[in-house]
């Protein structure tokens, strides 16, 4: 005959093997990125500006984090119009804390005329919602960065 002891003894192991695989988890389970503080100036590339003819304002995240809202100021429309026409120097954004590569070629349609001194945006995927406010981000144009710009 089982005492009650014995009868509760694989109750216990389990117990115990799921709250030592749990401890263990939660120790080396990886650190959330350091986000950056909202409402900092964005970084300038006088490179980009001189090269593309624009200068990169904001990405903000948008759509329930579903969308990245990229903003930028169109200082020569030749330049920035040249930006569009080829697919390799279409602007795409690096997730600098998980690498993830954000391209809006399927998202944005580019055939819209330009005028200098206006601001325009483009949609971006935002990949299982990878780019939060405050992460830092790389913005690449052609063989141009733009380094540590704050997502907002």
């Amino acid at each position: 005959m089982k005492t009650f002891a014995s009868s509760l003894f694989p109750f216990v192991l389990v117990l115990g093997v799921v709250a030592a695989v749990y401890g263990f988890w939660w120790r080396t389970a990886a650190p959330p990125p350091v986000l950056a503080p909202l409402g900092a100036p964005p970084p300038t590339s006088p490179a980009i500006e001189d090269r593309w003819g624009v200068r990169v304002k904001q990405v903000g995240v948008t759509a329930d984090g579903g969308l990245l809202d990229f903003r930028y100021l169109v200082l020569d429309t030749d330049k920035s119009m040249a930006m569009h026409q080829d697919p390799t120097t279409q602007p795409y954004i690096i997730d600098e804390a998980s690498g993830v590569v954000i391209n809006s070629s399927p998202t944005m349609s580019h055939k819209h005329i330009l005028s200098p001194g206006l601001t325009y945006f483009e949609l971006y995927r935002n990949p299982k919602g990878v780019v939060k406010p405050g992460s830092m981000l790389t913005v690449v144009i052609g063989d141009l960065r733009l380094e540590h710009l704050v997502a907002q």
